[in-house]
């Protein structure tokens, strides 16, 4: 998906893998460990892992660089930058909307530097996700009150995208303390 789709970007609101419901399973080798993961005719391998503010994660965020394509057609394959909101709880919201706001800045820069497509995921796709989509859109959107922007995300994505009241405020919050 993310080679045929040109994916450049990929912002995960799920924090770490784990295993259980509430999480996601790894899709990428660990750093420095040379493997090059394959999934059907295209590898994986990470070329860098830091923090965006702080490093090693500190600041709510990590960053990863990806090789993903590696032996597909001879390109040598295409840089993808993977953000990691590592302090979002499932079914929560953060504590303040700081280090949500740096990630919704990093994001917005990288895109803006780079062609492609950008994904956003969660474990579930619908709660952390949506929120910071509706954030994010409310903050560089073309306009419209974030009750459009959950409605459109709702239609598009998922009918429970934004899972309630809480979320929505925190959406709200992050736009209002932009």
């Amino acid at each position: 998906m993310v080679y045929e789709n040109d994916v450049r970007t990929i912002v995960n609101m799920g924090g770490r893998p784990g295993t259980g419901y509430s999480s996601f399973a790894r899709y990428w080798p660990g750093l420095g460990d040379g493997r090059v993961e394959d999934f059907g005719g295209g590898g994986i391998s990470v070329e860098g892992e830091g923090g965006g503010e702080g490093g090693g994660g500190e600041g709510g965020t990590l960053i990863r660089e990806f090789t993903v394509g590696a032996n597909r057609g001879g390109d040598g394959g295409r840089l993808v930058r993977h953000f990691s909101c590592t302090e979002w709880p499932n079914y929560g919201v953060p504590e303040d909307t700081s280090s949500v706001r740096r990630l919704m800045k990093m994001v917005r820069e990288y895109i803006d530097a780079v062609e492609g497509t950008t994904v956003i995921h969660c474990s579930g796709g619908v709660g952390r996700s949506g929120t910071f989509l509706t954030a994010f859109a409310g903050v560089y959107g073309g306009g419209g009150t974030l009750i459009d922007i959950v409605q459109e995300i709702r239609e598009q994505r998922h009918p429970m995208a934004v899972e309630g009241f809480a979320q929505y405020e925190f959406a709200y919050k992050c736009v209002a303390e932009w």
